[in-house]
């Protein structure tokens, strides 16, 4: 007979003899099983142990350890199906809960020894540590639950030392549960007596001080002073004082409104709010934020954790049906139950009420009293202890108030704060979708945004058997995001869940605003749709602020206080007093921005401004006429500068090429094309440059400056086909440059490009043939086309596998009097340097070089760049033999961008995968390469490599195909690592005929 330990130290139980489990995943994949004591699918063990894998491979994994499991151990007996496995083994765990149903929580209390698999890790599988942390804090609860029933029964028996024991027993799982020790000391002074229980308060006060920096709650303070007048009672009876004791610890007092859902999110506010309310300084708080943006929800759920901080209580005091100034002081007396009393000043008798009064008071909806909110500060004066938590779509303005700006709830999929308290691992019942999970192929999905969950609760009330799958999911991040996060408009837009599905909501919202309505009873009017909220703020505003507003509503995004009063002639005042209302917000560097829902509010108004369409107009051609006026040169200056105002310049060249003025849009484009390359925007860039050069050839009237803008226009074309892999495209347009009439400089520019271009497509000699070509020209060699002149060369030389001579022009890049055009080009240079370096096995001064230029493109933000870099450096961390950093920098970087980079950055992490036998890994970026990219080279090394890893697996069939794959792209390149790379895999895994047929086709 064996039983299985979990709620002490765990392992098996043999008879007399007791034994730990096999350490690691067997280990922790067995108590997994005992514990569920039921069957278990296969996927959910997948899941735990085996997440990253291939599912292929996590089988492979399952069916091995399994294999393990049953052939070493004698006593496990393991029930094993296709698609299930159980265990159904004895277990001190299946006891405690056999005796918390039986309610024999003696027994329960007795089998609970050091907690959940005490002492206990398993390090190589996290979702199992993920799952444990929280399956340990639900058995807790449930011993804490069963060893206070057992307490309340041994103290009515006046078996009051047995009780201390059993609460001392909670108390080192929990020392500072307040409500447990309060119990404790109960206890302690009735079996112990007084000497002893304030000894032991007084053990308690400095432990709680010096590790939690905190002080005991009020109700704890007070017990001892309770107890002991109990005690000094004639003939005092001990079983009337435990009794007595029980009806002293009375509710705190509050008047809070019941909540009929549960609260969802906010970790971060609450926890932030938290530090003000326990912050002695902070007296005055006031939650601001647009209507609908759930403050007085928030406060509520503030209040209700914090009802035992308080000794006289928290009280909620409602205005939003208040109207008059002249009788404010009325709904605070009413919500604090005074009753008022002879001739004396109703505001007096307040103030003397509050005086000596350790309270927090709740003023909910103050916007429309602000010229009554002195009486707050008159209130702080007269009651030291008094704590005011105010909430207003407007500041208060006083002195003693602090702000805290409410904000939509979260929308990305992060995982939030207070997601810690929710399973994360492998959930499956459907009650449980509704705590932040979904299913999706047999996998539980966790909901990581708030906004979703709030969305996915106002769901579950409306349609009983409402569930999510991947689509609805994205659909309703995508609502929740469109709302930015308003707990008022999720809500509004799931009341049409029973109507529409989630994506027909999402449609239906971006075109029309008043869908966002309910007819709800219980709703206030100025809640019952958004259109309602923002007209309630409307109307608190002045004439002027209005005007204001619909002016700058023609800013789509973010804004500075030049551009407003540049454009709209809104002045800092004004924008302030936007800001205290709700109204705008205070963005990133100090830049002013609209509600998304408030700004379509805004130009919904009956009374636009007449000239709505000259302000988009003045608006376009005041910032296109900034950027190309901008002197900046250097790579950073220009990428800081269209940072600053990017969606400005966005919106300017939209509204410009909507109005066909083409040729301020091509000038504009051809300045942000600077921008959008260096980031990586090459889809984008070669969209617009696509279109406005499209425009512009059929508006075209001969003039010089426009045949200008063609040309330097269909050039940057050429340059984002290269960058972007499409080759072919690019050379059209190339070919079609080289036939017009251009300016040296641009005959240059066009040569260049050309080189670039064969380069790419591993055309080395045309490459060096082409750049020959730029001295024959009759020009005088700037920094620019030197410097691109030099680095192409060098680049040239590499691939031909001349490292030395490669070193040497580069050194004389860097050693040149020459300037290097601007810090990109000074980092490919760095990095240009390190890779040859690499190469030339002198690993240490590479890793210099290495390490400035990532630093450089780090610093501009040259996403594409930072591929190239994180990818060179991989080459030479793992030559040093310490690439795990770099590992996880190069797989985080694949999804920095659109361009070509990223494959090649996936072929050498695959490569790298693949030399420390991680297949799965390597197999799959090789298949992504193979499946995206055009690129002749990268597909050859790809099925070049794909076959020498279906030749390791010995699988014969597959192998060849490869092979024969990698065979045919060779014939489409002449990179010489790309034949290096075939011939030294057909010698040592093809046939003779494909020798024959690689040798015949490199002569």
């Amino acid at each position: 007979m064996y039983i299985l330990t979990l709620l002490s130290k765990p392992g098996i139980q043999l008879g007399d003899d007791w034994q730990p489990l096999p350490k690691g995943k067997t280990s922790a994949f067995l108590y997994y099983l005992a514990y569920q004591a039921d069957w278990v699918s296969r996927e959910e063990l997948i899941y735990l142990f085996w997440p990253d894998n291939d599912d292929k491979q996590a089988r492979s994994n399952l069916r091995s350890l399994l294999s393990r499991s049953i052939r070493k151990l004698d006593y496990v007996k393991l029930d094993v199906e296709r698609d299930k496995i159980r265990w159904q083994v004895g277990s001190d765990l299946k006891s405690f809960r056999q005796a918390l149903k039986d309610e024999d929580f003696a027994k329960a209390t007795g089998l609970f020894v050091a907690g959940l698999l005490a002492g206990y890790a398993c390090p190589d599988a996290p979702e199992f540590e993920n799952w444990l942390y929280l399956e340990r804090e639900e058995i807790l609860r449930a011993f804490k639950t069963s060893a206070l029933n057992l307490v309340n029964d041994l103290i009515l028996k006046e078996h009051y030392f047995d009780a201390t024991e059993v609460l001392k027993k909670i108390l080192n799982q929990d020392a500072f549960d307040e409500m447990s020790f309060r119990l404790y000391l109960k206890s302690v002074f009735l079996s112990e007596g007084q000497a002893k229980a304030k000894q032991e308060l007084s053990h308690f006060q400095k432990k709680l001080d010096k590790e939690m920096g905190g002080t005991p709650e009020t109700a704890t303070l007070n017990l001892l002073d309770e107890l002991i007048l109990l005690s000094k009672k004639t003939e005092p009876d001990l079983q009337e004082i435990a009794t007595g004791v029980t009806s002293i610890q009375h509710q705190p007092l509050n008047n809070l409104p019941l909540n009929l859902t549960p609260f969802v999110g906010r970790a971060k506010e609450k926890a932030d709010l938290t530090a003000y309310i326990a912050d002695p300084n902070k007296r005055l708080i006031t939650i601001i934020g647009p209507g609908g943006m759930g403050k007085t929800r928030l406060a509520l759920s503030l209040a209700e954790e914090h009802l035992a901080r308080f000794e006289h209580g928290v009280w909620f005091v409602p205005f939003a049906l208040q109207e008059n100034l002249d009788t404010i002081i009325y709904p605070i007396a009413e919500s604090l139950d005074i009753r008022f009393y002879g001739q004396e000043d109703p505001k007096r008798q307040v103030l003397n009420f509050l005086r000596n009064k350790e309270l927090l008071l709740i003023l909910d909806n103050l916007e429309h009293l602000l010229e009554g909110t002195l009486l707050i500060k008159e209130f702080l004066e007269h009651a030291p202890n008094l704590k005011v938590l105010a909430t207003s779509r407007e500041v208060l303005n006083l002195q003693a108030e602090y702000v805290f700006e409410l904000e939509g709830m979260k929308t990305t999929n992060e995982i939030q704060e207070d997601l810690s308290k929710d399973k994360i691992g492998p959930v499956l019942a459907k009650e449980n979708r509704a705590k932040g999970f979904y299913l999706e192929n047999n996998k539980p999905i966790s909901i990581k945004s708030d906004a979703v969950r709030l969305f996915v609760q106002f769901a579950q009330q409306r349609i009983r058997n409402f569930s999510l799958d991947s689509k609805t999911h994205e659909s309703i991040l995508n609502i929740c995001h469109l709302v930015e996060g308003m707990p008022l408009a999720i809500e509004l837009a799931a009341n049409w869940l029973k109507a529409m599905s989630p994506q027909e909501i999402l449609l239906e919202i971006k075109s029309n605003l008043s869908i966002l309505q309910t007819p709800s009873r219980d709703i206030p009017d100025r809640h019952k749709s958004i259109e309602a909220v923002f007209e309630y703020s409307w109307a608190l505003l002045r004439p002027s602020e209005q005007d204001a507003l619909r002016k700058l509503a023609v800013f789509e995004n973010t804004f500075s206080k030049e551009a407003a009063l540049i454009i709209t002639n809104t002045r800092i005042p004004m924008l302030a007093s936007l800001v205290n209302k709700s109204l705008l917000k205070v963005a990133i560097n100090q830049k002013f921005t609209f509600q998304p829902l408030l700004l379509n509010y805004t130009r919904q108004k009956r009374s636009q401004p007449a000239n709505l369409d000259a302000l988009k107009t003045f608006h376009a051609n005041y910032f296109a006429s900034k950027l190309i006026n901008h002197k900046a040169s250097d790579t950073l200056e220009i990428s800081q500068a269209i940072e600053q105002e990017y969606d400005n310049f966005i919106q300017a060249l939209t509204w410009l090429y909507s109005q066909t003025a083409f040729k301020l849009a091509a000038k504009l484009v051809l300045n942000l094309n600077r921008f959008w390359q260096v980031r990586g925007f090459y889809l984008l860039a070669k969209d617009w440059t696509q279109k406005i050069l499209t425009s512009l050839l059929n508006a075209i009237d001969n003039q010089n400056e426009e045949l200008y803008l063609t040309s330097a226009l269909s050039l940057d074309l050429a340059k984002l086909n290269v960058n972007l892999g499409h080759h072919e495209d690019a050379g059209q347009v190339l070919e079609k440059l080289s036939t017009e009439t251009l300016t040296i400089d641009l005959k240059a520019d066009v040569l260049t490009t050309q080189a670039g271009l064969f380069f790419h497509q591993g055309k080395l000699s045309e490459a060096t043939h082409t750049l020959s070509k730029i001295t024959d020209l009759e020009f005088k060699m700037d920094n620019k086309h030197w410097y691109e002149l030099k680095s192409l060369k060098a680049q040239i030389a590499f691939y031909q596998n001349d490292f030395n001579h490669a070193r040497y022009i580069l050194e004389s890049i860097l050693n040149s009097p020459k300037r290097i055009p601007n810090l990109l080009e000074q980092a490919k240079t760095l990095s240009d340097m390190g890779v040859t370096l690499d190469e030339l096995k002198h690993y240490e001064e590479a890793k210099g070089y290495h390490q400035d230029a990532l630093k450089i493109a780090e610093q501009i933000k040259a996403t594409p760049f930072q591929i190239k870099v994180i990818l060179n450096t991989l080459g030479n961390a793992f030559s040093l033999g310490n690439y795990e950093g770099i590992l996880k920098k190069a797989e985080a970087a694949l999804n920095l961008g659109e361009y070509a980079d990223t494959m090649t950055l996936r072929n050498n992490l695959a490569s790298l995968y693949k030399s420390i036998n991680r297949f799965s890994k390597a197999l799959a970026h090789y298949q992504t390469i193979i499946s995206a990219s055009k690129d002749a080279t990268l597909l050859c090394i790809a099925w070049a490599n794909l076959a020498e890893i279906y030749s390791t697996n010995k699988e014969a069939d597959l192998k060849n195909l490869a092979l024969d794959k990698a065979m045919l792209y060779l014939g489409q390149t002449d990179f010489p690592v790309a034949y290096q790379t075939v011939l030294k895999l057909v010698e040592n895994h093809g046939t003779k005929q494909q020798l024959m047929q690689l040798v015949d086709n490199s002569k």
